[in-house]
């Protein structure tokens, strides 16, 4: 077993589901890397290609898991001993907490291209990059995610105004016109969803817009909370009210003055 596939294990990684499963000799059950069960020691596992391989072991499918599920799910396996993990995408991720604050983040060999909320999980970084980059392999990788963390820890602490990072958007072309409009409104200061259609020239497009902002899969960075209400009260932001009044607060913004 190499330490890549002990890693997807250890770490309960849903990105390995159905590439392959593991099993424990203690137990005699085999489960998918997902799996949330007490972790087994490393001498105790066989890993395996397909759930016939594991049954054929003599191993009983987990009851928390379910792997045999996954036989109604169209996920792509190698063709190849070895395929998956020489020609996949690597994705590599890490997490930061501020004050309470878990943030899981991701990075292709372009840049940044996931950043999730206080109020999502871990499973919704996985479910972004699945569906984005469906034949990646996401890894670990704290050094990789270091220079992209240590500026978003910089920002929520008041000492960053602008991030040098690079970008990995990833999304529709209508959407990525949309974010490219939210990174260039400035530190400090609000704008408009109705404004942000007509900078990228489709004024009568604002549900459209508002739908691709709420999209954003680079929050923080992508500066999204920027953009209150045309009647200056501030509207639907998926990480809740409450951050993106603190975002503002953050950046001392002053909002329009409503009656």
């Amino acid at each position: 077993m190499n330490a890549e596939i002990w890693e997807a294990i250890i770490h309960c990684d849903p990105a390995y589901d159905g590439k392959f499963y593991y099993g424990v000799h203690t137990t005699g059950i085999f489960c998918r890397p997902s799996c949330k069960s007490k972790k087994p020691k490393r001498e105790n596992v066989s890993t395996f290609k397909t759930i016939d391989e594991a049954l054929s072991a003599g191993f009983r499918p987990c009851k928390r898991c379910r792997p045999e599920e996954m036989r109604r799910q169209a996920v792509p396996t190698p063709r190849k001993k070895g395929e998956m993990m020489q020609n996949a995408e690597k994705v590599y991720w890490s997490s930061l907490n501020h004050k309470g604050w878990i943030l899981y983040a991701a990075v292709t060999s372009n840049g940044l291209c996931c950043v999730t909320l206080p109020n999502e999980s871990f499973e919704d970084l996985t479910g972004f990059v699945q569906k984005h980059i469906p034949d990646a392999m996401l890894e670990r990788n704290e050094a990789a995610l270091a220079p992209y963390l240590r500026e978003l820890k910089e920002y929520l602490e008041g000492k960053r105004q602008q991030f040098s990072v690079p970008l990995d958007l990833r999304g529709t072309p209508f959407q990525v016109a949309v974010w490219k409009s939210l990174l260039q409104i400035p530190y400090g200061q609000w704008t408009t969803y109705s404004d942000i259609a007509a900078s990228i020239g489709r004024p009568s497009a604002v549900r459209a817009v508002g739908a691709a902002i709420g999209a954003n899969p680079i929050p923080f960075v992508i500066p999204c909370h920027r953009v209150i209400g045309k009647n200056g009260k501030l509207t639907g932001y998926s990480g809740g009210l409450e951050l993106k009044s603190a975002l503002l607060k953050l950046e001392n913004v002053r909002l329009p003055q409503t009656g």
